[in-house]
């Protein structure tokens, strides 16, 4: 099994194509495969590296009630390193964009450019507050409270099954049984206390708004059509940095690299062009 030492753990990986580095990062109860399509299909053009972060997939299990974040931006950055590169191209899916935006900050001399998907930046500078939410209503600490007690006790079934339009878009959008199915596997493939771990990480807040402003690589953001983070909710935290540019793909939801793997990989290929 190929795995790597990062600092104090040890990291599966997968690599493949030849080039720049580029290294992908999954988001929160996901793994390496989320980027399967990718790797094969930027082959030709990155050195492709898929990792199951710290906690995850066939990575070395840790424990912890509320995943650091900083450490796993450190371990990105030693993983660069260690596959003896000094930068990279970033893409990061939800967590993993949250954890490229932090490897930035925190090592801005390993980040070639960003390419984030459905990460969330909290409502704009000056925008009304939301309406206040009733207590167990999605995204309030009692769901992800409820949530992690489901993962314990009902199991991980119900939970999927509560996450698929969450995921995919109202009936699961127009993704295909394919794409649930490799969804499914990550998400029932991921290790019950980090499911718990996930959930309580979730209710931290953090200020990604104001590493945002302040990148200065190249940095794109993918929002699919049907994704809770929308387009123009995309467009509004582009236009806060001139870096920044929009790619919109038509037809998918949140998880765009499964649902439509040749769109999604061509916008990569196309940012990395126009940034070279």
């Amino acid at each position: 099994m190929p795995t790597i030492k990062v600092r104090d753990t040890n990291l599966f990986y997968q690599e493949r194509g030849s080039g720049p580095l580029a290294v992908f990062l999954h988001g929160f109860m996901m793994d390496h495969t989320l980027w399967l399509d990718q790797v094969q299909q930027l082959a030709h053009t990155r050195r492709c590296v898929t990792i199951d972060q710290r906690g995850f997939g066939r990575s070395d299990p840790i424990s912890a009630e509320i995943l650091d974040l900083d450490q796993y931006a450190d371990d990105v950055d030693a993983l660069i390193a260690a596959l003896g590169e000094e930068k990279a191209d970033l893409v990061g899916f939800s967590f993993g964009g949250t954890i490229a935006l932090k490897v930035w900050e925190r090592h801005p001399e390993r980040v070639r450019s960003l390419s984030i998907l459905s990460t969330g930046f909290g409502p704009a500078p000056g925008a009304p507050p939301p309406p206040p939410r009733e207590p167990g209503a999605q995204g309030t600490p009692e769901y992800l409270d409820n949530n992690a007690q489901k993962a314990v006790f009902q199991g991980k079934q119900g939970l999927f099954l509560q996450f698929n339009d969450y995921i995919f878009g109202p009936s699961g959008g127009r993704a295909s049984l394919m794409a649930r199915a490799r969804y499914k596997s990550m998400f029932e493939g991921t290790r019950t206390d980090m499911q718990v771990a996930t959930f309580r990480t979730m209710r931290e807040n953090r200020d990604l708004r104001s590493i945002f402003v302040r990148v200065d690589v190249p940095i794109q953001l993918i929002a699919g059509e049907l994704d809770i983070f929308t387009p123009e909710m995309a467009a509004e935290v582009a236009g806060t940095n001139e870096k920044a540019s929009v790619a919109v793909l038509p037809g998918v939801g949140r998880l765009a690299p499964i649902e439509n793997p040749p769109d999604f990989s061509a916008a990569l290929d196309r940012f990395w062009a126009g940034s070279a």
